[in-house]
């Protein structure tokens, strides 16, 4: 569960930051 939590978390943030990335460049 704990695991899960974190992947979740890390897919979460993965995609904000490819937002804010392509929001800057473009």
């Amino acid at each position: 569960m704990k695991t899960s939590r974190k992947a979740s978390f890390w897919v979460i943030s993965s995609v904000l930051a490819t937002q804010a990335y392509v929001y800057k460049y473009y």
